[in-house]
């Protein structure tokens, strides 16, 4: 149990530091429109875009080639922050306390995140 919280614990951390990277930038559809915005997620082809506390699903081709460009970046820095690198040791025993071998109730294990 004090592994999961520590889990949820890191996670919310992650995502609070990553909403507090959020910038807003300039995007530019196809025909020269402009929107100052956040990306909130990218869906497929589709970029959710957050304006203030709305947002906007807007295909990704039809933004401009840079902003395009910009967007596969912002998935890729995303995919590399959200997948932290672990290493997750796991040992298992038999708890000694119990007179029936094979029993599921007479296993324990552990593991540690390094």
């Amino acid at each position: 149990m004090k592994a999961i919280r520590r889990l949820l614990v890191i996670l919310v951390t992650l995502n609070l530091f990553d909403a507090s990277n959020a910038t807003a930038r300039t995007f530019t559809s196809s025909d020269g429109r402009t929107l100052e915005a956040e990306i909130a997620t990218v869906q497929g082809d589709d970029v959710v875009l957050k304006v203030g506390i709305k947002a906007y699903t807007v295909p990704i081709s039809r933004l401009s080639e840079a902003d395009q460009k910009f967007i596969q970046e912002w998935k890729k820095e995303r995919k590399k922050n959200l997948i932290p690198d672990l290493e997750v040791e796991i040992s298992s025993g038999s708890n000694k306390s119990s007179d029936r071998k094979g029993d599921f109730d007479d296993r324990e294990g552990s593991f540690d995140f390094t």
